[in-house]
Parts: C-alpha cells; structure tokens; sequence
C-alpha cells in the first residue's frame, strides 16, 4: 500500500514495527483508496474519518473476506462533486 493506518496521517509507526524501513510504493497512489474496515462498534471518531474518506472518494467495489469489510474507492478529481 501506499499508505497504511488507523487514520489518514496517523503515525504508523507507532503501531508497525520497522514502518520507516518499508520503500514507498508510488503505482496508482494518487487514485485509489482501500478502506479496511474491521467488524463491531465503531468509536465515534472512527465513524466520522469514514465519512470524510467516503465523500472524498467515489465507491468502486467491496469485499467481505473473515467478516472485514474492503472497499475500493477512488479519490475525486477537484471537478468531481
């Protein structure tokens, strides 16, 4: 992945051992976005980073693999409503 984490710009570091050591993809960076959502309660907070990434992107396709939601989505050019 380009990026990975709990929230766009959260430091991953924190959370994955080695993060600065892994070379930074850049193939289709710019225009898609997986969304990784795993099941139960979502916090508030955690619900309201969602809706931000689902309005600034455009749904393509979602799996369920061991009850984990993945959505495909592409980011929305500036002209894009």
């Amino acid at each position: 992945p380009c990026e990975y984490s709990v929230e766009p710009g959260y430091l991953k570091h924190l959370y994955v051992l080695g993060a600065e050591f892994y070379s930074r993809p850049t193939l289709g960076c710019e225009r898609l976005r997986f969304l990784v959502i795993e099941p139960g309660v979502l916090q508030p907070k955690k619900l309201a980073v969602l809706k931000i990434l689902r309005r600034d992107t455009i749904f393509i396709e979602k799996k369920e693999v061991g009850g984990v939601l993945i959505e495909k989505r592409r980011v929305k050019r500036q002209e894009e409503p």
